[in-house]
């Protein structure tokens, strides 16, 4: 975990900060009669709740949403998000993708169970005269025909993963466009497909890592995510565990009527929200408090600002980041309640990659995630291996 005791946190212009404190109502939260350290925590943050980490005093903000680059600032403040030499390389990239005729402006789907079979097929096929799919060479191919718009080393690396990643994106589109013929769409499914979508982008993601453990009081708490974003570049060999960029958790279900206008309106709109209106609607309770509970157990593994987590409902992607530093961390592990200033998570709208105007939102901090670790001797910036 960075130590970052000297950094301080954006703070918006247009609401009061006592508003991004979480608004969940008080008739959940525990008595002020009730003693701290007699309260327990489940061993195992799959069964925690936002109750849970209320009782550990980290705050959620539940009524002000932020964007995906917001939270990556965040994170990776005083990293290389903000070098230029990345910077280019990140622009170079998002522009070879939209500037392509890569399939994936095609991608254009409301909801995967009742779509067309069609329009999986053409993300990788082509109709042949006779009516058969033949299969398309190249067609995931980004890279730049002239001579003159030669790509450095990083870039044709960048590109290559592209076609290699839009190809299994593809192909599980289509398995599951088959599949939910004859069963249910599971997680597993899904989060192939949100695997393969962020390999587009250079990110490479470690399935079912073995369980991480942090110890709260007299008890250890165990930890087992989805996924995490290894950042293999500042990892030490000789610890037992690798360092992490981001934490991911997966669920197969997405209640569409949890959406609110809200939630998608820009951060600096001038509007004031009241108190206790709450935007975040389309996370469960359950499912903060687990996810919480993942990046709480995690955070010692980051070498950054807090930690980067991303929700996968479905295709819809949530961006969060939580604050905690050495201190309030130790006073967690202690069960203190005695805060200057409470760990706080904070959460981006659902952004639904299947479709174009949600993916273009997504192109660059996917981008900068991947970026994000850089080999501090040769200054050279850093994908991750396929």
């Amino acid at each position: 975990m960075a130590d970052y005791t000297d950094f301080k946190f954006p703070t918006l212009n247009t609401t009061d900060a006592n508003v991004h404190l979480s608004s969940t109502s008080n008739e959940h939260l525990p008595s002020q009669n009730v003693d701290f350290l007699s309260l327990a925590v489940d061993k195992c943050t799959a069964n925690w709740t936002s109750h849970t980490l209320h009782t550990l005093q980290i705050e959620q903000v539940t009524t002000e949403v932020y964007t995906p680059m917001q939270l990556l600032s965040f994170t990776f403040s005083g990293n290389t998000i903000d070098n230029s030499a990345s910077k280019e390389t990140i622009d170079m990239c998002k522009n070879l993708i939209i500037n392509s005729r890569c399939p994936l402006h095609k991608l254009d789907i409301d909801d995967l169970k009742n779509t067309d079979t069609f329009e999986c097929f053409r993300l990788l096929m082509d109709k042949t005269l006779n009516g058969q799919w033949s299969h398309k060479v190249d067609l995931w191919n980004i890279s730049p025909l002239t001579f003159a718009d030669k790509l450095d080393n990083l870039q044709t690396r960048m590109c290559k993963k592209f076609q290699v990643h839009g190809e299994l994106f593809a192909q599980q589109l289509i398995f599951m466009n088959m599949a939910k013929k004859k069963a249910s769409l599971t997680k597993a499914m899904y989060g192939k497909l949100f695997e393969h979508f962020a390999g587009l982008f250079g990110l490479t993601c470690i399935n079912g890592p073995s369980p991480c453990g942090v110890q709260i009081g007299d008890n250890i708490i165990t930890s087992s995510p989805d996924m995490i974003f290894p950042d293999l570049v500042n990892s030490d060999e000789t610890n037992e565990d690798m360092n992490v960029i981001a934490v991911c958790q997966v669920t197969d279900d997405f209640q569409t009527v949890h959406i609110s206008h809200d939630v998608a309106k820009p951060l600096n709109c001038g509007c004031k929200k009241k108190k206790s209106e709450i935007v975040v609607k389309h996370l469960s309770d359950n499912l903060i408090g687990q996810h919480g509970g993942d990046l709480l157990a995690h955070i010692p593994l980051s070498k950054n600002n807090g930690i980067l987590g991303i929700v996968v409902q479905k295709t819809f992607i949530t961006f969060v980041h939580f604050r905690c530093d050495q201190v309030q961390f130790e006073r967690i592990q202690r069960k203190e309640d005695d805060f200057a200033s409470k760990p706080v998570i904070f959460f981006s709208r659902p952004y639904d990659y299947l479709k174009p105007v949600d993916r273009n939102e997504l192109i660059e901090p996917f981008f900068e995630t991947s970026f994000s670790s850089v080999e501090s001797v040769s200054v050279r910036y850093t994908l991750y291996c396929i």
